[in-house]
């Protein structure tokens, strides 16, 4: 198998796990998080090849920004803290129009920096930053560095679901400084083009970058950018993933005002009103009326004796145990999964894709016992929709898979007060199969076969209690699983090792938010609960 092959398999290895287990997390969300998915900022290095006007040279980009981890459709995705550096070997240096003149012992900088935005490996948007660099030194026979800083063109996606940023071409104008006697130029690493300053392509009357004094004599669209530099093969990482979610933006309050027009939060939940901070000091707003959907009742129930035995605490002496065959409802359970090797987590049940229901006998066994002892045991249906998510496998390459989850058992849920005056606690178990249905590496399928899977079951434990859990109302619900190796995965070569190094492995923290139980009969609709926190 080659380095490169191995590479690919490995990555959408990870992206299997990433797309498709139930959800929690242990104490603390245990640092829950969507891979590259931050307002911290984001970096990638690529290599570039720059057409020059007497020759094609290799370059060394860097890219780093931070974005939004998520925003609500409409809602403008604005990167912060741009930087391209921009690394040229010396022969290109040498080649910069002004660079070899006897009186230009510096250079400044104006760079386009386009990047294609794409959702599940289609385009849904176009991306482009103005970025300067400062006066830089030409040192004959040394590489010629060039540190742009720059402002983003804020990007609006309508739509819900993941999105990934990967830089593309970039178009650099270099202009040579004749240092006057006994002035400097006038730069600032920190410097950005003003509202009159215009990069390459834009057509305006151009000023000079990062601030340096220029001669209006120029005129615009006079010169060509000195170099129009694209990735090497075709090939860059992707900067970053941003995921629009048609709740509120991550700014609002909790539970708090619903988005402004545009679907962007009010200022008041922005803490940007009259140029102030956040309005703590605000009476907070009233809660926004819960999401329901339609349904056609409840579907499939599990059967009344479907509870695993070993799972149910033992009856304290002198007990009494009422078994029936318990009252249908059904829920919507929606989360996170977490995989501790790959330090990422992605959405289950997606409430902004199309959901499924889960369906429950709630009361098949209780439990009465002396000082108070009250004992619930329930059966559920865990029933999750296939998951297609697109991360970025180690930290760089997009990776697109598709997972089937099967539940080989109903779910055992108990539900204690130990004695009266203590709070309840909860435990969900169950076991669940996992099977890689399809998966893509920066666009090109990689063929897993059709059984790739975990060797053995996965043990689901959860754990939850009031007041944030009760069987009725729903709420959190936490836990950790063991990741069995996996087996039948390739198609003409063993891909399993792989599979199994990439994510197999004890503690991959889970977070579940189960919504509250309709009960009707039939069930007309259900409440769709919120993602919860990670």
């Amino acid at each position: 198998m080659n380095a490169r092959r191995s590479l690919r398999a490995t990555a959408i290895a990870s992206a299997a796990l990433l797309a498709g287990l139930p959800v929690g997390t242990g104490p603390a969300a245990r640092d829950l998080r969507l891979p590259a998915r931050s307002t911290e900022p984001v970096q990638i290095t690529a290599a570039y090849t720059c057409a020059f006007p007497s020759g094609t040279y290799d370059a060394e980009v860097t890219v780093s920004a931070s974005f939004p981890a998520t925003v609500a459709p409409g809602e403008p995705v604005q990167a912060e803290k741009l930087s391209v550096r921009t690394a040229l070997p010396a022969a290109a240096a040498a080649d910069l129009p002004d660079a070899g003149e006897a009186d230009v012992d510096s250079v400044t900088s104006a760079a386009t920096l386009s990047a294609g935005v794409t959702r599940g490996g289609d385009p849904v948007a176009a991306w482009e930053a103005e970025v300067t660099a400062p006066a830089t030194p030409v040192v004959e026979g040394e590489p010629l560095v060039l540190e742009h800083r720059g402002q983003a063109e804020p990007v609006t996606l309508p739509d819900a679901g993941e999105v990934l940023f990967t830089p593309g071409a970039l178009h650099l104008d270099v202009r040579g400084d004749a240092e006057a006697p006994g002035a400097g130029p006038e730069t600032s690493p920190d410097s950005t083009p003003g509202p009159g300053a215009a990069g390459p392509a834009s057509g305006g009357t151009e000023s000079a970058p990062g601030g340096a004094a220029e001669s209006p004599a120029a005129e615009p669209g006079t010169r060509a950018p000195a170099a129009t530099c694209t990735p090497r093969d075709g090939q860059v990482p992707a900067l970053a993933a941003v995921r629009v979610t048609a709740g509120p933006p991550p700014s609002a309050t909790p539970g708090g005002r619903p988005p402004g027009p545009s679907g962007s939060a009010s200022p008041e939940a922005r803490g940007e009103a009259d140029g102030a901070g956040p309005r703590a000091q605000e009476s907070p707003a009233a809660p926004q009326e819960p999401v329901t959907v339609p349904v056609d009742g409840c579907p499939g129930m599990p059967p009344a004796d479907g509870l695993d035995r070993g799972l149910l605490p033992e009856p304290p002496p002198g007990a009494n145990v009422l078994e029936s065959e318990g009252s249908p409802s059904c829920t919507f359970p929606v989360g996170y999964s977490n995989v501790k090797k790959q330090r990422g987590a992605m959405v289950l049940n997606d409430p902004q894709a199309a959901p499924r229901l889960s369906s429950l006998r709630i009361f098949v066994r209780s439990v009465s016992g002396p000082d108070g002892y009250i004992e619930a045991n329930h059966v559920g249906a865990i029933d999750m929709p296939p998951a297609t998510s697109t991360f970025l496998g180690f930290d760089f390459m997009p990776v697109t898979a598709t997972v089937e989850l099967t539940s080989l058992t109903p779910a055992t849920i108990v539900t204690v007060v130990p004695r009266t005056g203590e709070r309840l606690k909860a435990t969900v178990g169950y076991q669940l199969a996992l099977r890689v249905a399809e998966a893509k590496v920066n666009g090109t399928p990689l063929p897993v076969g059709s059984q790739c899977r975990t060797a053995e079951p996965i043990d689901v434990r959860l754990r939850g209690g009031s007041p944030h859990y009760d069987i009725l109302q729903g709420g959190l619900l936490e836990g950790a699983i063991d990741i069995p190796a996996f087996t039948g995965c390739g198609a003409g070569e063993d891909l399993d090792p792989l599979f199994t190094a990439a994510i197999s492995g004890p503690d991959n923290y889970l977070k579940l938010n189960q919504g509250p139980l309709c009960q009707k009969n039939p069930c007309e609709e259900v409440v769709l609960p919120e993602l919860p926190e990670r």
